[in-house]
């Protein structure tokens, strides 16, 4: 617009504005979305990033799309919107040295910003650890720690009871003993778990030192399907591998040779299934129960060829929990009348990132009056409580609880900023050589309860990881272990000390930085060896 002393007369913009318009545009674009990405997704370990960038995603993209154009797209269109009338007068004046100068620190801050919040050096060296024919390195160096404390649990003779208890093996998605309030052993003023919390102090859990406590994440155990395979089989998983085995055409990083929970189960007669509200094939989940134990999975793809939702119907990762729990409740009612053990496995979603999803129609009351992230997030964590409690009650008045053992654990840390005073904050957890970084922190752990346990341990407090769920399950359950040892694995229930309590975190998670011979004879990798 210029003014002149016949009236104002419109003038085309300048071409400049254009390319200055739009580099400025993607630059804010840029920092605001990975604002966004740092509040949402665990940047600071790249082992669990490439971990989940490597496996099916399933529909995970459709739903982080939709909130990325909530929180970062919609917002940056209206700061361009904004700062435009402001960028063509500084473009039309004296001092438009100013826009390039301007775009050169939006620029700089985003890269500081990156640098701050993200390993850019464990990134880099993650990235070269394949080469250009995709086949992963590895390293020819044996590893004394895995030759001295992984233990084959094909080498010991695990003997099932006389009469066999059924296993109901819950995983609450994310869910640690921080949320609770201080008194309990959380980090906040109000319990948002009261449920939850209720629930432990009844029955067994197993604490690091506080009222209600957990295990921790080691290197590799950080995320649903890497927890998944460290609780029933006793071993961490490194990236890399399902990339290579992908293209092998095998069944990526869950073979045979780690022998887990269901496979023994299985041996024993179980009838095993794994009910989910979400795709089994998401993060390669469906491969953890096919290659081990045969278990029949009942997920969200199940229940719509079966008509129990609509073909189109999509809320969340699949569906709620307030319906995954009614189908829990139909599964456990048919399995118990097959006349043999049953061992039902289920994974909630209510409390997965980046703010969880909370049911208004289920929990009217916890409604957030103001719809942060943060607010948002506790309105999930507090229904997601309510419905686990009432799930509970409902398995406790059942004929065949009294024969049955239930684990109930958080899958792994919540893996976000949100809601985790900054103190505490413990994502990043990279070890490298010479620069091991632990993250115990006794607050921050993932809830650990045992329902029915057939033993009495000497003590409670322990110090642990999910390898140690392996073999304290099978005991839990009546089973003899000799030595009380699977896996990476140490039963609770027995005075053995864990890795995690004989060794400390940062030298377990320094033995678990390379893929030596021994992980990939595991993994059932062409290159692996156990000498």
């Amino acid at each position: 617009i210029r003014c002149q002393s016949g009236g104002v007369k419109l003038q085309k913009p300048k071409r400049s504005f254009a390319v200055w318009a739009t580099l400025f545009a993607v630059l804010v674009l840029l920092r605001l979305s990975l604002f966004w990405a740092f509040r949402t997704f665990p940047l600071g370990d790249a082992n669990m990033v490439f971990g989940v960038l490597e496996a099916p995603l399933g529909n995970a993209p459709k739903i982080f799309a939709k909130i990325w154009a909530r929180e970062a797209l919609v917002p940056a269109i209206l700061v361009i919107a904004a700062l435009a009338p402001a960028l063509l007068a500084l473009l039309n004046s004296r001092a438009k040295r100013a826009v390039p100068y301007s775009c050169l620190a939006l620029v700089l801050l985003t890269l500081y910003a990156l640098s701050e919040n993200v390993p850019l050096m464990a990134y880099y060296q993650k990235s070269i650890e394949v080469k250009r024919d995709n086949v992963p390195k590895f390293t020819t160096e044996f590893s004394p720690f895995y030759r001295a404390h992984y233990v084959f649990p094909d080498s010991v003779e695990v003997t099932a009871p006389a009469k066999k208890r059924n296993l109901l093996f819950i995983f609450l998605e994310s869910m640690e003993v921080s949320f609770q309030d201080s008194a309990s052993g959380g980090l906040h003023d109000t319990n948002f778990i009261p449920e939850i919390t209720e629930l432990a102090k009844r029955h067994l859990n197993f604490s690091g030192g506080q009222e209600v406590g957990g295990g921790i994440d080691l290197y590799g155990t950080g995320w649903t399907v890497a927890a998944t395979l460290a609780k029933f089989t006793g071993i961490p998983l490194l990236t890399r591998l399902p990339l290579y085995n992908i293209k092998q055409q095998n069944d990526p990083a869950f073979r045979p040779r780690a022998v887990g929970l269901p496979d023994i189960l299985a041996r024993e007669g179980y009838y095993q299934s794994y009910v989910i509200g979400s795709l089994a094939e998401f993060h390669n989940r469906n491969q953890i129960f096919k290659v081990h134990g045969d278990v029949a999975l009942k997920d969200y793809a199940h229940y719509k060829s079966v008509g129990k939702i609509p073909e189109d119907y999509l809320v969340n990762w699949g569906f709620e929990d307030s319906k995954l729990f009614e189908f829990l409740k139909e599964e456990l009612d048919s399995v118990s009348r097959l006349g043999r053990p049953f061992a039902v496995y289920t994974l909630t979603t209510g409390t997965h990132i980046p703010e969880g999803f909370y049911e208004e129609e289920e929990c009217p009351e916890f409604a957030p009056k103001v719809k942060t992230e943060e607010e948002t997030f506790k309105a999930a964590l507090r229904c997601s409580s309510r419905q686990v409690g009432r799930f509970m009650r409902w398995v406790e008045r059942q004929k065949w609880f009294r024969n049955t053992t239930v684990v109930v654990v958080g899958d792994h840390l919540w893996p976000s900023k949100v809601f985790i005073p900054e103190d505490h904050r413990i994502m990043v957890k990279t070890f490298v050589e010479k620069d091991v970084s632990a993250t115990n922190d006794l607050y921050r752990r993932w809830l650990c309860v045992f329902m029915n346990p057939t033993l009495k341990p000497e003590t409670r407090f322990r110090q642990f990881s999910s390898f140690d769920i392996f073999p304290t399950t099978l005991e839990a359950l009546g089973f003899d272990v000799p030595g009380h040892a699977l896996g990476f694995g140490r039963s609770l229930f027995s005075s053995e000390s864990t890795l995690v309590e004989k060794f400390g975190e940062e030298k377990i998670n320094r033995n678990f930085q390379k893929r030596t011979p021994e992980y990939l004879y595991l993994m059932d990798d062409r290159n692996g060896k156990w000498e």
